[in-house]
């Protein structure tokens, strides 16, 4: 039971004995019936137990609902799908990643993002892939599944932010539903601005590539070489040829 209430009751019970003892100086001829007195103090004792007996009821119901609330929500958070949206910043790429970081499977995402976004991979030949998963529900995604879509280039997006700073921030929203069919919506702000700075990883792959060209470009050149060489010595074998034939013929015509 709460202080205050204790302090209710105890002032009320304190009016309660005193007040006939009041009542009786004020008017001595008056003779008060003790009886009948105490047995409407009973009474109202009884009264006052049963309203504090009904305030705690409510009060305690209150609290076990509030629990059962509260653990039907970490339940929800704890066994429902959660999928997140972002921009990465990869390898020199700029990729679109939607991935289910929950621990159950999600089905039906819906994906909305600004058209402003897609214009950054309107260039590129894989502009159809992240088209297609806006414009279509993904069907299913399974707890820790990553899909990622193609935008553009690193040095595209930079450079789309640095012309334009305050045209850099995306809006974007994910739609989805559980295996029970809840439904469920996170809103997210993708802001290239958060990642241009950043360091960005070397691209092992181009590196390979310029290693090949490098290495295609040396054979090349050894090629070439190579066949000069070659076309060299035959035609210095060609001149020894010509040479050992007119000294022939010039024996010949000795008499």
């Amino acid at each position: 039971m709460k202080k205050w209430k204790l302090t209710i009751i105890g002032i009320a019970v304190i009016c309660f004995v005193i007040a006939p003892f009041g009542y009786a100086g004020l008017n001595p001829s008056v003779k008060i019936d003790w009886s009948s007195w105490w047995s409407l103090g009973t009474f109202l004792v009884a009264v006052a137990a049963a309203l504090i007996a009904y305030s705690e009821y409510l009060g305690h119901k209150k609290e076990i609902e509030v629990q059962s609330d509260q653990k039907e929500k970490d339940y929800i958070l704890q066994t429902r799908p959660y999928v997140t949206l972002r921009v990465v910043f990869e390898r020199w790429i700029v990729f679109l990643e939607v991935k289910n970081i929950g621990h159950t499977p999600a089905r039906n995402i819906k994906l909305t993002v600004d058209p402003k976004l897609e214009k950054l991979a309107e260039k590129h030949e894989q502009y159809r892939l992240i088209h297609h998963a806006l414009s279509k529900p993904i069907t299913f995604m399974a707890p820790e599944q990553r899909l990622i879509f193609f935008i553009c280039m690193s040095p595209e997006a930079v450079e789309a932010y640095r012309e334009n700073p305050d045209d850099s921030s995306f809006p974007a929203t994910v739609e989805y539903e559980n295996m029970d069919q809840q439904s469920f919506t996170e809103s997210y702000d993708l802001d290239l601005g958060d990642y241009v700075d950043a360091i960005q990883e070397a691209d092992p792959l181009g590196n390979i590539s310029k290693s090949i060209k490098s290495v295609a470009t040396n054979i090349g050149k050894s090629a070439k070489a190579e066949e000069e060489g070659l076309n060299q010595i035959s035609q210095t074998i060609d001149s020894l040829k010509s040479g050992s034939s007119d000294a022939l013929l010039e024996s010949d015509e000795r008499p």
